[in-house]
């Protein structure tokens, strides 16, 4: 610095001010939606799961229809490496998928809330379960059409979590039993699909499952090594790309260039240091804690069963960030979003208790 006569010039934290700001509006929508659903009456917070929910299915059949025409679809809203499969309102296979699996606890609480409503009309007289396993026989079709591994292993979580919403189990075992059933079910089905199934993109799940040479692998230790370096304050918001372009390998060097570090984790700490390390263990914290106290509550109270969808919402996409970045999506952070308000704003267990009738 005193050769560069610069010794008298501050320095920012962020490599990049320009792109650690650009960062800042990109969770502008999220924000938004997390602030809005805090405060948010029960029935426009109804309406809004019904638009996810719509919207979600709109795009999975866009989907369909798009891998029928193939690669040169003019249904593709976007230039796309992964056109040839169904991407539906997405650019990534993986995003398309997530979104997918997040649906069927979605459906379950739109379900409970349609028999809450009218009880009596041939909705509410309706079993919850049927529009849960309708909505998952579709999403599953959907999310193993995209190829996407992670949104296939997590898909029986999230039918899991739906069935336990809309299945009222007093015993606590028996509802253990269940969940591990359902996971047992899920599991063999999908593993059928791949193994002996004859679909083109089911055969694409297949081999990219059994593909043991996964690039995300090769550049991880890259990214591990930047991290090191910045630490303990990071690089910045929004200056993965730059950082990572000047430790990558030339034995790792290819025709594409890595725009994310597939791990959201690493990314996060590698811009921002031990104070992205804090925030993470905060939210898991938080996140414990909030789930914990909805699945004990009381079922029958709709905030709880928002709480319930919105833990397994959130649990899919956190697990997802591990080996990808659905987060840095508008459309998937801004739920992240919705579903983190309704998970803070649902009521502890003790003030469900004090609700009920002696």
């Amino acid at each position: 610095s005193a050769i560069m006569g610069e010794t008298e010039k501050w320095r920012p934290i962020s490599l990049d001010w320009e792109a650690s700001l650009r960062s800042a509006y990109f969770l502008i929508p999220a924000l938004a939606l997390f602030f809005g659903g805090l405060v948010i009456a029960e029935k426009l917070t109804f309406r809004l799961l019904m638009v996810v929910l719509g919207g979600g299915v709109i795009g999975l059949f866009l989907g369909l229809i798009q891998l029928s025409m193939g690669e040169d679809s003019p249904l593709y809203l976007y230039e796309s490496l992964h056109q040839g499969l169904p991407l539906g309102f997405f650019s990534n296979r993986n995003h398309q998928g997530i979104l997918l699996a997040i649906l069927p606890p979605v459906s379950a609480a739109v379900a409970l809330e349609l028999q809450r409503r009218d009880p009596y009309g041939i909705i509410g007289r309706m079993n919850p379960v049927f529009a849960v396993a309708g909505v998952a026989m579709i999403c599953l079709l959907g999310v193993l059409s995209t190829g996407s591994r992670t949104a296939s292993a997590l898909f029986p979580l999230s039918l899991a979590g739906a069935i336990l919403m809309v299945v009222p189990f007093r015993n606590k075992k028996t509802a253990s039993l269940v969940f591990g059933g359902i996971l047992l079910l899920c599991i063999a089905f999908m593993a059928l699909l791949v193994f002996a199934g004859s679909g083109a993109a089911v055969g694409l799940l297949g081999d990219r499952t059994a593909a043991a040479d996964d690039n995300r692998f090769r550049f991880w230790p890259d990214v591990i090594y930047a991290l090191n370096q910045f630490l303990p304050f990071g690089s910045g918001f929004g200056t993965f790309e730059p950082v990572f372009n000047s430790v990558e390998r030339l034995s790792i060097v290819g025709l594409r260039y890595i725009n994310h570090a597939h791990n959201d984790y690493l990314e996060v700490v590698l811009e921002s240091g031990l104070y992205g390390v804090a925030l993470i263990l905060a939210f898991w914290v938080w996140f414990a804690i909030k789930t914990t106290s909805v699945w004990r509550g009381d079922g029958a109270d709709s905030r709880i069963q928002l709480g319930r969808m919105s833990s397994v919402a959130l649990a899919l996409l956190a697990v997802h960030s591990i080996v990808d970045y659905p987060l840095r999506t508008l459309t998937l952070s801004a739920l992240f979003g919705l579903f983190a308000a309704l998970l803070a704003r649902a009521p502890r267990r003790s003030e469900t208790q004090a609700d009920a009738p002696a």
